[in-house]
């Protein structure tokens, strides 16, 4: 009994679970041909053939529903909704007329269209797809669909990835949780692990081998251009502060700090910035400024001399970032760092002295 009992327990929560789910569906009917919905995008991935929107199931919008974009100005692309949750849907975009007009934050219209089903074959093409500067295709070639049905890419599949569709996403509310790929900025915090070597002179010394590894630490900010429609997109610019402090030196013992200000650009080669769960690999280049201070003491004993001075870097680097839907992330850096730097000692002697060599730099981030 105990068991029939239980079995029957089971069934009816499945069943449940079952009919809610489709009457979430079903709550609203699904829109027909020639039907209007006005919409807001709330993200695009960097080829605008994959949109986030704020309408979903319980605006008529279900999986395979067809429609064309457009602005006052006319249609601007034309898709297919290939994921719903009941306030959000996920688009593929299979034709583009302005690439400039999918963006972020941008409010259309779209209009309940027939399916149509992309074609690489271009003797069944309506058209022939033109080329954008860079040779991309900028509207893909169509042929009707005779059965209705449509078939996602794998490099389509791969853009959905990343996509939110849960949260209350109501146009114009204010409480919407601001999806990854809008969040421009990145606060970031890296440790280094330093192995410089190179030379050092003064007036009363002569030059000699000089090396340095320790750890130190920065903190910066980096902002992204990835809704740009150029080159920029690629790219992102970012500032730090750094500190750090050593002792180098055999004959002369140099106990220096550093507080260094810097700014440079990451080229993004492998991977989307917008995307959470993404391995992205990016070139980097930064250079910067900075002050330093300390003690001199030599190895006869002579009285310590506070110095003062300064120095200019350089570096380039690959690396790589990770980030999740909630906006931390880690990073890891490999470059190579140059410097030089000059000292003025109290007596009126000076020091200069170069390093370089390779740094590793691994941190956590925040994009907001």
């Amino acid at each position: 009994m105990r068991v029939v009992t239980k079995f029957f327990i089971t069934t009816l929560m499945l069943t449940s679970f079952s009919l809610e789910r489709a009457w979430a569906q079903q709550e609203q009917p699904a829109l027909s041909i020639d039907e209007k919905l006005t919409l807001r995008i709330l993200e695009t991935s960097d080829t605008k053939k994959t949109i986030l929107t704020n309408r979903g199931l319980e605006d008529g919008l279900v999986v395979e529903t067809h429609a064309k974009f457009f602005l006052t100005e006319g249609v601007v692309a034309r898709g297919v909704v290939v994921k719903a949750s009941p306030s959000r849907s996920v688009w593929s975009i299979y034709r583009i007329v302005d690439s400039s007009a999918l963006s972020t934050n941008t409010v259309m219209n779209i209009k309940i269209s027939s399916p149509l089903k992309l074609t690489e074959d271009p003797t069944q093409a309506i058209s022939v797809a033109p080329q954008g500067p860079n040779g991309e295709i900028t509207q893909r070639v169509m042929t009707p669909v005779p059965d209705g049905s449509f078939k996602i890419t794998d490099s389509d599949r791969e853009e959905l990835e990343g996509f939110e569709l849960s949260g209350n996403s109501s146009m114009g509310s204010s409480n919407i949780s601001t999806p990854y790929a809008q969040r421009r900025w990145e606060a970031f915090g890296l440790i280094y692990l330093n192995s410089l070597s190179g030379t050092s002179e003064s007036s009363i010394d002569d030059a000699t081998d000089v090396s340095q590894s320790h750890v130190a630490f920065s903190l910066g900010i980096e902002r992204y251009f990835y809704d740009s429609e150029n080159f920029l997109k690629k790219f992102s610019l970012f500032g730090f502060f750094h500190s750090r402090s050593a002792q180098t030196g055999d004959d002369l013992v140099l106990e220096n700090s550093w507080t260094e200000f810097g700014g440079g650009a990451n080229y993004h080669f492998y991977g989307h910035p917008t995307r959470p769960q993404n391995l992205v690999g990016f070139l980097s280049g930064s250079f910067g400024v900075g002050s330093v201070s300390g003690s001199l003491t030599s190895s006869s004993g002579q009285a310590d001399q506070s110095i003062e001075g300064s120095n200019n870097f350089l570096s380039l680097g690959i690396g790589g970032k990770y980030g999740i839907k909630n906006g931390w992330g880690a990073r890891a850096l490999l470059d190579y760092y140059s410097s030089g730097e000059a000292f003025s000692l109290e007596d009126g002697d000076e020091i200069t002295r170069s390093l370089s060599g390779p740094r590793i730099q691994l941190g956590i981030s925040y994009r907001f």
